[in-house]
């Protein structure tokens, strides 16, 4: 998502240190994984998968850093990411940043509403939910690259998302102004409920910050 990519090209900035190549992207795996093979192909050597995530289980309260060794897609199959990378970078964080490394589950439409994350949680044992990681991690194969996926959890398992809030998103993760306003024209109720979300996100988005500035230029990975 674009506030994520401006994450880390702060962290960067602040860091003094190189850039890695970055995209935006909300909801869309296909996208995800067609821009993740582009980056393959200019000379990357692995792949992550950053930003937010919703949560699936108390074990993965907002705020949390997740590191899941495992990513399931929507039909089943799994991807491992990197345990070498993974261990790498699991190693430059400091105890009190201590991650969520339960499976986390990639799908292609937002769980938003508390009794569909729960039976996620019970179909899947998976503690966190995205829609992008799929993408890279399909493309990490594909392309024969390690993956790791860093993602921080900005809604929890009793959270429901305001309705007029997903058909917002933009492709990069931005948000619509006048597709939030038409969203809350037709669920005036959300307007209750935005402030509230806006303020988990912000603790995501700190948790988020920290694990940029600890891990770039390359989260750990040895070339």
């Amino acid at each position: 998502m674009s506030a994520e990519a401006e994450i880390l090209r702060k962290a960067a900035k602040r860091k003094k240190t190189i850039l890695p190549m970055i995209a935006s992207v909300a909801g869309n795996q296909q996208r995800a994984y067609n821009l993740a093979c582009g980056f393959v192909e200019r000379g990357a050597r692995g792949l992550v998968s950053f930003g937010i995530a919703g949560g699936l289980s108390h074990e993965a309260p907002v705020g949390a850093l997740i590191l899941p060794g495992l990513v399931i897609c929507e039909k089943g199959s799994e991807f491992h990411p990197d345990k070498t990378w993974r261990s790498a970078y699991l190693g430059r964080l400091p105890l009190k940043m201590a991650p969520v490394t339960g499976p986390l589950i990639s799908l292609p439409v937002a769980l938003e509403l508390e009794p569909d994350k729960r039976a996620a949680h019970e179909k899947t044992g998976a503690l966190g939910v995205d829609m992008e990681s799929f993408g890279v991690a399909r493309a990490a194969r594909d392309c024969g690259v390690p993956f790791i996926v860093v993602r921080a959890i900005s809604d929890a398992v009793t959270d429901t998302l305001p309705a007029s809030l997903v058909p917002a998103m933009t492709e990069d993760g931005g948000i619509s102004a006048a597709a939030l306003f038409k969203g809350i024209v037709k669920n005036p109720s959300d307007l209750a409920h935005l402030p509230a979300f806006g303020v988990k996100t912000a603790r995501a988005s700190r948790t988020l910050r920290r694990a940029a500035f600890l891990g770039l230029p390359l989260f750990g990975l040895r070339l």
